[in-house]
């Protein structure tokens, strides 16, 4: 028998979903004025609680919005955090370096830092403009070094377990180091305990007079589960339970690392996964249930993809989500992921899940 769903409750359970995904703390520095000095404002400090105007809000160059921040010769740029002290954490950040640029600039992770000391630095990257190289000191008496990459936004991304005591650094993409945590940037930290403390921006003032841009920056807690689910529960289907959905791995678009699950699903049934930006609110004829997505709707319903109940899951390719034509998932976009499965002669649906990327 086919089960009757109100419309109006349906878009209501919608509409009251929440879209809310956690973060610690971000800063793309839209809430400044430009021109300003970065430090004094947004809980930013200079080095040892000492404020310069060396470090400003700018308009030349932004990665998303409007203001960045440029870093000059002369500032030391500190942001404090308290709290993370367990848990698997990401510190995300944006750098564009002008292919001209002639200094050394410091991006910096703290596992201990108060104004006065003690100081630990956790990682500590240097962008070099005169050998065109960035600098990994990360764990170890060696550094790990690549070509410096300029005139256009790279990110950098820090992955710290803080209950493994581990960090992976990556430069746009690709992985630079792995190491344990406290030993620090050059492998000799003295600080025994876990801590992500603080972030520290430093152009070297013995090194050139270039400027470099930092924008989009972020620390949040990688939680066991990612998005919000919406557009549910689901209707139940043969096995008198709802279809669900379910995402694990990484909220950072540039880190291709997500998987799709859909559980409860009837056993032996196959279904695929669909993806999509626009939200909404459909039942298809020959089906029980609803489809919560509308517009340009990609479907992951080819060989390897198609899944069989009662639970599937697939990873997907955040470079190539397969909307018409294929889009790759860029920082800060919102996207929708819905399974649609075969329940004997008709069809069901999961509900939905929303998923913002850093």
């Amino acid at each position: 028998m086919r089960t009757k769903y109100s419309l109006l409750s349906g878009l209501a359970a919608f509409a009251f979903a929440s879209t809310a995904q956690a973060q610690f703390w971000t800063d793309g520095f839209e809430g400044y004025s430009a021109g300003s000095a970065l430090e004094g404002q947004g809980g930013w400090h200079g080095w040892d609680g000492i404020d310069t105007a060396f470090a400003q809000v700018s308009t030349l160059q932004a990665r998303s919005g409007s203001n960045s921040v440029v870093m000059q010769i002369g500032a030391d740029s500190v942001q404090e955090w308290t709290g993370p002290s367990t848990g698997k954490w990401v510190v995300l950040g944006y750098v564009y370096v002008p292919g001209a640029y002639d200094g050394n600039f410091s991006y910096m992770i703290m596992n201990a830092y108060t104004n006065g000391g003690p100081y630990e630095w956790g990682s500590w990257v240097e962008f070099d403009g005169p050998t065109n190289t960035l600098i990994c000191n990360c764990g170890g008496t060696s550094a790990a070094t690549v070509v410096l990459q300029t005139d256009r936004w790279v990110e950098l991304r820090k992955e710290i377990d803080l209950t493994a005591n581990t960090a992976e650094i990556f430069y746009d993409g690709a992985s630079l180091a792995s190491y344990v945590w406290t030993d620090g940037w050059n492998g000799t930290s003295s600080h025994a305990v876990p801590d992500i403390q603080a972030i520290d921006l430093f152009p070297d003032p013995a090194v050139g007079t270039g400027a470099v841009f930092v924008d989009d920056l972020a620390l949040y807690e990688v939680p066991d589960t990612l998005g919000v689910n919406y557009c549910g529960p689901a209707i139940p289907n043969s096995t008198t339970f709802p279809g669900e959905i379910s995402a694990s791995g990484n909220l950072a678009a540039s880190a291709n690392d997500v998987t799709l699950t859909a559980t409860q699903l009837p056993p032996g049934q196959f279904g695929y996964f669909l993806a999509g930006q626009t939200p909404g609110f459909f039942n298809p004829p020959n089906s029980n249930g609803f489809i919560c997505l509308a517009g340009n709707i990609g479907r992951y319903n080819t060989v390897p993809d198609i899944i069989q109940g009662p639970t599937g899951s697939i990873s997907i390719d955040t470079t190539a989500v397969p909307v018409n034509p294929p889009q790759g998932i860029i920082s800060g976009e919102t996207w929708l992921f819905q399974c649609w499965y075969r329940d004997g002669v008709t069809s069901n649906f999961t509900d939905g899940l929303e998923i913002t990327f850093l």
